[in-house]
């Protein structure tokens, strides 16, 4: 959404609260401007931006931004993550550390699979879990 545009919002928020009696805070606005761009279309209009650009072939395992102030779309991906080269030939595993990625993966599963902990913690623990797997399955064990 433009700044006109916003301004334009952020102004019938404020006229609205009045009317209504409702006192003006900073939370109650950017809900009268989110909920009344979502109904006007911008919100939606922005998704299918998003949605068009990370549907490109080019653009797989790639993260979308959208400029509020623009609306322009910018396709980035995320530092460390995307394809990776091959292990070296030869590299392999000791028994050793090989148990000690198995205890920590079974660690991670363990807080992932576990209710209690917060769900951006269970999420990390399954994504490292899975990191480990990937790199268990990857390198053999030395003899």
């Amino acid at each position: 959404m433009d700044r006109a545009t916003e301004s334009r919002l952020v102004e019938e928020a404020g006229a609205e609260m009045r009317r209504r009696g409702v006192p003006i805070t900073p939370a109650r606005v950017e809900h009268f401007v989110q909920t009344r761009a979502a109904h006007e279309g911008y919100a939606a209009a922005q998704v299918a931006a998003v949605e068009r650009e990370l549907a490109k072939p080019q653009n797989r395992g790639v993260v979308a931004s959208v400029n509020t102030e623009t609306g322009e779309v910018a396709v980035f991906s995320v530092p460390g993550e995307g394809p990776r080269p091959d292990p070296e030939p030869g590299a392999a595993l000791s028994p050793f550390r090989r148990r000690q990625l198995e205890l920590e993966r079974d660690a991670l599963r363990l807080t992932a699979d576990d209710k209690g902990t917060r769900p951006e913690v269970r999420v990390k623990a399954k994504l490292e879990a899975d990191k480990i797997d990937k790199l268990l399955a990857s390198l053999p064990s030395q003899p």
